[in-house]
């Protein structure tokens, strides 16, 4: 769902940060339920508007705090997410309150979530496929490549399994060149984020 982010500005009339920082945090607890009526209320006073513009700014505001967890490292990266011609103080404010809270929001994603599928291994080949057109036979090279997954081993609430002891499925799929460019894109971003990441919490 596309996020409306003039819906946040409403955030502008906050009558203090700490307005700003209940509502982020809130936001955050209540992205898989029903958000509190009470609580929307209290919101609604606070930036005097009525209970339905409170639901518009709370559903922007989950919005923007989903996409921070998965996409942003730095303060940078959660600006980053406002589009040009945002609120400029409102922005500063909510990049900094929501980057401040990235690692516990982060932490806690991880223990809510069930155990994800874990790879154990995978295999590739070079296939050549012959395209033919009226003109000449040429050898189209593609990449096969074959995963083995470990299943879901259960809830993170639930004993967890050691690795190697889960059934097991096997994934193949095909790429072409610029399929593989792409991918190889993806996980060297991957990899930088990750590197940020170590980096940041050494530094800590």
């Amino acid at each position: 769902m596309a996020i409306v982010y003039k819906h946040l500005e409403a955030l502008a009339g906050a009558p203090s940060k700490a307005v700003v920082e209940q509502v982020v945090e809130d936001c955050f607890e209540y992205r898989r339920t029903v958000f509190p009526a009470e609580k929307l209320g209290v919101l609604g006073n606070d930036l005097s508007i009525p209970s339905e513009k409170a639901v518009q700014v709370v559903k922007a505001l989950t919005g923007v705090i989903r996409k921070a967890v998965y996409d942003a490292i730095s303060v940078a990266d959660v600006a980053a997410l406002f589009p040009e011609g945002f609120h400029p103080q409102l922005g500063k404010l909510l990049s900094i309150v929501i980057h401040a809270r990235l690692g516990k929001f982060r932490q806690a994603c991880v223990k809510s979530q069930c155990s994800m599928p874990r790879l154990r291994n995978f295999e590739w080949r070079l296939d050549m496929q012959t395209s033919s057109n009226h003109v000449a036979e040429m050898s189209i090279p593609s990449v096969i490549v074959q995963l083995e997954i470990e299943k879901d081993g259960g809830s993170s609430g639930a004993a967890a399994k050691p690795a190697g002891d889960g059934d097991t499925r096997m994934v193949a799929f095909e790429l072409s060149e610029a399929s593989l460019a792409t991918m190889l894109e993806g996980l060297g971003k991957i990899r930088d984020q990750l590197n940020n990441v170590a980096h940041s919490s050494a530094s800590t």
